[in-house]
């Protein structure tokens, strides 16, 4: 009996071409203290500064006396950024806060800054943010070059005027908030329990059957 070789060949090659594609896939995931639970950056057809911008005067995400951070992804190119958000607008009520964001990756930059020269500079992968604000205003900052796997560890250092923190994640236009303690961590790791796309496994299937057949014809 025929064995169409070519045929064998190229469906091996699909099939390697698969599992390379699921073994790039990334999985954004955080550990408030309970272990390592999924969850996704924020997409938007924007940059994570044009996404920031709107946010502390509304519609967005402000809320007085609420610290928020994020991932976010430009759908347009795929750029993965970190934001970070704090108070309200006009609520009268003014703050600060010392955060210390330690792994960013080596491309990470700050592309974004609220407020003149804060909240400080990346150095060695960390970055020892420091922010006041008066109460007519906001604070925050956008951290982009996030693309990658990477582990950052976040302390909370000390706050005042922030009284909850969140991380946010889900419908860009509708956020799931994850509170947060004043210690966390977020990462981007491959991902490898993605199951096989169904095309892909028939032909792997497949290729097994012929392979088999052939032997037994052997």
């Amino acid at each position: 009996m025929f064995i169409n070789r070519k045929l064998i060949a190229a469906t091996a090659a699909i099939v390697a071409l698969t599992f390379s594609g699921m073994a790039s896939a990334l999985t954004y995931q955080i550990d408030t203290g309970a272990g390592w639970v999924n969850m996704s950056s924020l997409s938007s057809a924007q940059t994570a500064a044009q996404h920031y911008g709107p946010l502390n005067t509304g519609p967005g995400y402000a809320q007085s006396d609420t610290g928020f951070m994020w991932l976010h992804t430009n759908s347009n190119n795929g750029d993965v950024a970190w934001g970070t958000l704090l108070d309200v607008n006009r609520d009268t009520t003014s703050g600060r806060a010392r955060v210390t964001l330690q792994g960013l990756p080596g491309s990470a930059y700050i592309s974004l800054r609220d407020d003149g020269s804060e909240p400080g500079n990346i150095s060695g992968g960390t970055l020892n943010a420091a922010w006041n604000w008066a109460g007519c205003c906001t604070d925050g900052v956008v951290i982009n070059g996030m693309n990658g796997e990477w582990q950052v560890d976040v302390q909370l250092t000390s706050y005042t005027g922030i009284n909850n923190w969140y991380f946010l994640t889900g419908d860009v236009n509708a956020p799931t908030q994850i509170a947060l303690n004043d210690t966390f961590s977020v990462r981007a790791v491959n991902s490898t329990d993605v199951p096989l796309p169904a095309p892909a496994a028939l032909f792997a299937v497949g290729a097994v059957a012929l392979y088999r057949r052939r032997n037994a014809l052997a």
